[in-house]
């Protein structure tokens, strides 16, 4: 079990963080270009993903390829069980 938090500071990039107790959030990381420790990783994702939808569908997209180590795919069901609110009107 890989815990994922997302965040974004300003217009940058969004940045995932990963953490686990089993030494699986590296596994994850990596999955991303990412890297870091066993129990703490991260990975920082790219410029063109603009809003929330597209950094999930990245995140899902990565996570349902293939996989190095196994046991990755509980991470991908957690993100496609997800819902999010939509945004309010501006204006």
């Amino acid at each position: 079990r890989v815990l994922a938090t997302l965040f974004r500071r300003g217009p940058g990039p969004y940045v995932a963080s990963f953490r686990s107790r089993d030494g699986g959030a590296l596994g994850v990381a990596r999955r991303f270009d990412g890297g870091g420790h066993p129990n703490a990783a991260g990975a920082t994702l790219p410029r063109h993903l603009t809003d929330l939808e597209s950094v999930l569908a990245f995140l899902r997209e990565r996570l349902q390829a293939p996989a190095e180590p196994a046991g990755l795919n509980p991470l991908g069901a957690a993100l496609d069980a997800l819902h999010w609110p939509d945004p309010p009107a501006v204006g």
